[in-house]
């Protein structure tokens, strides 16, 4: 069908199902109207010159669709599905840089499309969406999405408009891809199935709701992150928190296995409002400045590597002055300065040998209620207050003129302490000061 001009296509079927073959294609002057009292099946392709196309009814795809309303117009027009869109078929819809593309109800709930291609768009709106293959959309307006989407074949949002994102994604084996800034509006788990697929949120992601990455061969998140939880759980995947703000209001548990990294700047920073464990005992890659609100900071077993100066600190740069409870459990590793900060009320236990493979630079306890560390490689070694007892249990070596200066309460040394560089070695307590027989200096 092709009407020239202005000319509208409205094509009505009132007593049962509008039915148009692949060689029925739409060319329309004007906006194009499709009503069937009994549904849509269609394998026909629409095309109009900048006016709006409106399936009035469910719509069953006999084979593949394109609906462009850009022809002679890069502004395009609206594309409305006002009920249900079924069909093994691909649907790839162009509405161009002023048309919305919108779905009234489930997309592939009974059949699963074979893919979802919108090439261009201002917002895009959809209920519930589920494909075989990959869903992609291109949107330079928001995209929202209310309900589950299930894309076996990944989900690729490219566009340059926001996305508001309120159900589930699941895809099978292949990447979930956010190229704008997320907006959670409920809570939302993403899975990419056994054979795991990469989660890439390539901008912000911020919502009062939490963010559950289920399994995943890594996920990463370059933007700020500003949500209530990120929840994860007992996986191999990797997670990157790039971003220069990053923040959390409940507590957060790192159950995963494969690397951490938090932070790639000295100047970033990631705020564990509730706290911050990792269950899952992974290797952490760290940067910039790490905190919590007076709550526990507990880093497993795993081995962390220092990539830039780091600050890690449970007082929330002093906003919680007694602090918390500050463990690392693994070694330490990194050529850079460590600051740690866990106020007037909390330990810090360092199990794990600071600076024995690639010495770190300053190491620096700013606050602390009791401290217990293994063995410190480093440029130098400085307490500035503590409140409670210090307790050297490993070997201590610096090699900068800024040695070893200790300040605090009492002090306890089981193992010696050496300085070269010209470094000295200075004690200053207000209680007691035990040596054993071990700790030579």
């Amino acid at each position: 069908t092709t009407t020239p001009g202005d000319g509208t296509v409205t094509l009505t079927a009132d007593n049962g199902t509008l039915t148009i073959a692949g060689a029925g294609d739409i060319a329309s002057g004007g906006t194009v109207e499709l009503t069937g009292s009994a549904g849509i099946s269609t394998a026909g392709d629409v095309t109009t010159t900048g006016d709006a196309v409106n399936f009035n009814s469910a719509v069953t795809l006999t084979g593949a669709v394109a609906v462009s309303t850009t022809s002679g117009s890069a502004a395009g027009n609206a594309i409305d599905f006002d009920s249900t869109v079924n069909g093994a078929f691909a649907l790839t819809l162009a509405a161009g840089t002023g048309g919305d593309v919108t779905f009234d109800a489930a997309v592939g709930g009974v059949t699963p499309l074979a893919s979802l291609r919108v090439t261009s768009a201002d917002e895009v709106s959809m209920v519930s969406l589920a494909t075989s293959g990959l869903a992609w959309v291109t949107n330079g307006g928001r995209m929202t999405t209310t309900g589950p989407i299930t894309a076996a074949g990944g989900l690729l949002q490219d566009g340059a408009g926001p996305v508001s994102l309120g159900g589930n994604v699941t895809t099978t084996g292949t990447g979930i891809t956010f190229a704008g800034a997320v907006t959670l509006t409920a809570d939302v788990t993403l899975t990419t199935g056994s054979n795991a697929g990469a989660l890439a949120f390539q901008s912000t992601l911020g919502g009062a709701f939490d963010l559950t990455v289920a399994n995943a061969a890594s996920a990463t998140f370059t933007g700020n992150v500003q949500i209530d939880d990120l929840v994860t759980a007992g996986n191999g995947y990797t997670l990157s928190l790039l971003g220069a703000n990053n923040s959390f209001t409940s507590q957060v548990d790192f159950l995963n296995t494969g690397l951490v990294t938090l932070g790639d700047q000295s100047t970033d920073v990631t705020l564990f409002g509730g706290g911050v464990t990792f269950g899952g005992n992974a290797p952490t890659s760290v940067a910039g400045n790490v905190r919590t609100s007076g709550d526990v900071m507990k880093l497993g077993t795993g081995a962390m590597t220092l990539t830039a100066d780091t600050v890690l600190d449970t007082t929330n740069n002093g906003l919680a002055a007694t602090g918390a409870n500050l463990t690392l459990g693994g070694t330490v590793n990194g050529a850079f300065d460590l600051t740690l900060r866990a106020g007037s009320g909390g330990d810090i236990s360092l199990a794990g040998a600071l600076g024995g493979t690639t010495p770190l630079d300053a190491v620096t306890i700013t606050s602390a209620k009791n401290v217990t560390s293994a063995a410190v490689s480093a440029s130098s070694l400085m307490q500035v207050a503590g409140a409670g007892t210090t307790t050297l249990n490993g070997a201590v070596n610096t090699n900068g003129a800024g040695g070893v200066s200790l300040t605090g309460t009492n002090f306890a040394g089981n193992a010696g302490v050496t300085t070269t560089g010209g470094g000295p070695v200075t004690v200053n307590g207000t209680g007691t000061l035990v040596i054993a027989a071990a700790g030579d200096i």
